[in-house]
């Protein structure tokens, strides 16, 4: 984050950037810039991704990838919020998490949770106790979660292991949501091609995931004659199997 700061300050752009160390005068004022206006970029780490609410920010540039919906959902809203005289937002990605996860705006997987409560003592719910740790300057060992030094005042600053490499920004389209009727045709194409072939139950089934990342749930088993397209595609997922079955092989 200090880093994009410095940048655009080099390029003559108001930036500021924003973190939890920073007292709660010096985050109000930071704020209170950027509300205004007399700071164009206000660059942080996960620190207002939620909960921060300025309806007149219009452009977001997206540094930090994610592979979580939820998350990816969190940090573009914070330019999705209307106001008056603001007719659209822009998100620049620079991350991959548009190309990974689709358009902001698209229909949100309706997947609920199983109810089932989490195992106590689990892997993912077990934290280990902090420990002191050893000042880099004056060799203090510090008490656990203290960043400043409580002997000479030194805290150390997170080093800059973000590796960056060029590219070229494209517009992301927004793809169109595939109704039921279309799947039920791929479908029962994929059917039509399992009984042909005499492919084992489930054939089609696992073919369709590939194509809609889904189960075929409440579609017709009724087969039709298949296109063209969906014969390359099923061509295409056999070739990549074979090759990935022959590097397995090989790795042997």
């Amino acid at each position: 984050s200090r880093h994009i700061v410095e940048t655009f300050q080099a390029a003559g752009v108001a930036a500021e950037h924003i973190d939890y160390r920073m007292d709660d005068e010096e985050r109000a004022a930071i704020l209170k810039s950027f509300a205004s206006g007399a700071t164009t970029v206000l660059s942080n780490c996960a620190l207002l991704s939620e909960g921060w609410d300025c309806p007149t920010a219009e452009v977001m540039l997206l540094a930090r990838p994610t592979r979580s919906l939820i998350r990816y959902i969190q940090m573009v809203g914070r330019v999705l919020r209307p106001a008056p005289g603001k007719e659209r937002a822009l998100l620049i990605d620079h991350s991959g998490s548009t190309a990974r996860l689709g358009h902001p705006c698209d229909d949100l997987p309706l997947t609920l949770d199983d109810g089932k409560p989490r195992v106590s003592g689990s892997k993912s719910t077990e934290r280990r106790e902090s420990l002191p740790t050893k000042c880099a300057k004056c060799s203090l060992m510090k008490p656990a979660k203290v960043h400043e030094c409580p002997a000479c005042g030194f805290a150390p600053e997170r080093q800059n292991k973000v590796e960056t490499i060029d590219g070229t920004l494209v517009k992301q389209s927004r793809k169109k949501p595939v109704t039921k009727v279309v799947k039920q045709h791929v479908f029962s194409q994929l059917l039509f091609l399992q009984q042909k072939r005499s492919y084992r139950r489930g054939w089609a089934a696992n073919q369709y995931r590939s194509f809609f990342d889904v189960w075929p749930k409440g579609l017709a088993e009724v087969a039709a004659t298949p296109t063209q397209e969906v014969i390359n595609k099923v061509q295409a997922n056999a070739i990549a199997f074979a090759k990935r079955k022959e590097a397995g092989h090989a790795a042997a």
